[in-house]
């Protein structure tokens, strides 16, 4: 009974709900809707775990347990187009067009969220037709306004090192780039995606549901993934279904396993458990836009240098 309670608040809060036949849009957090950016999920990243927290300078402390450490529980869903370069593009729903390709991917995660600080620019180039660089350009803080005239064709993001920040810049390196604070998930979960490729325009992909229903009309084609993120061990992965295409029972049998592994999370590192449990970058939330060229940047740099995470401590237990 869990499980299908659980079923149905994944798939509402996946856009499955309708209204004279036409899916509902997903509400947008606050964020969301003030800056048109939102939650981007990411392939998982490796941390530094750190005792720099104030809870942990005494030697009578211990860390407490990871899932206590991570103080938000959420479900998103976020759907992106693939471009010609195969970047993707994230947004909260997306419409298709025929041919197109999409990814949309439902997270099941516990995350703390980190701010990192990066240094960040844009490549601006000039264009005689809005799409195709014709002349020179220069680079430019991230968030000068851009002209007709010219169009962006790459992002260079630097993780800010505290101790000195832009002791590896020239000066003139250094007035091209701007500060900007990046909030960084980092925590546990599971993950359900999927990617699929439009046989007809003006779907809109609201929700895993839906996406389902369509792939069974012959709308829509693809391949479903379930995986972990930051988690594995022998109970997490018997549980986890082994799909061989996309449709509305698979998707369903997907969001079953994340039921019945959720649990399991909370069972980590406990003696006798076969359950282990890692902290991991897992999405960010991006407030100067979701290009998939920056994003790319991004992550480029998160994966050359590890994120700090102050796992938080408590007095040892007697």
């Amino acid at each position: 009974m869990k499980n299908l309670a659980l079923v149905c608040c994944l798939v509402t809060l996946g856009g499955c709900t309708t209204i004279g036949g036409q899916p509902l849009a997903l509400p947008k957090t606050p964020g969301e809707a003030a800056t048109s950016y939102g939650y981007v999920p990411l392939d998982p990243l490796s941390i530094s775990t750190s005792k720099l927290a104030d809870s942990c300078m005494e030697p009578t402390t211990e860390r407490v347990p990871l899932l206590e450490a991570l103080p938000d529980l959420a479900i998103r869903f976020a759907v992106a187009k693939f471009d010609g370069s195969g970047g993707l593009t994230f947004g909260p729903s997306k419409t298709t067009v025929a041919k197109g390709s999409y990814r949309a991917v439902l997270d099941y995660v516990n995350v703390d969220a980190v701010p990192v600080d990066f240094l960040v620019r844009k490549y601006v180039m000039w264009t005689s037709d809005g799409k195709h660089a014709s002349a020179g350009g220069a680079w430019v803080p991230v968030s000068a306004p851009l002209d007709d005239a010219r169009i962006v064709t790459n992002f260079d993001a630097r993780l800010i090192d505290s101790r000195n920040e832009k002791s590896a810049l020239t000066d003139e390196e250094a007035r091209s780039f701007e500060r900007v604070t990046i909030p960084v998930y980092v925590g546990v979960g599971l993950r359900l995606s999927a990617d699929v490729t439009a046989l007809k325009g003006g779907i809109t992909l609201s929700g895993l549901g839906i996406i389902g229903a369509q792939a069974e009309a012959d709308n829509l084609t693809g391949t479903l993934t379930v995986q972990t993120l930051g988690v594995n061990g022998k109970s997490i992965a018997v549980g986890l279904p082994l799909p061989n295409k996309l449709d509305q029972t698979t998707i369903e049998s997907g969001i079953l396993a994340i039921g019945s592994s959720r649990a399991m999370l909370y069972t980590a590192g406990a003696p006798g458990e076969q359950v282990t449990a890692t902290p991991r970058v897992v999405g960010l939330y991006s407030p100067i836009g979701s290009d998939p060229r920056l994003i790319n940047a991004v992550y480029s740099e998160l994966s050359r240098e590890r994120p700090q995470w102050p796992w938080p401590c408590r007095l040892k237990k007697s």
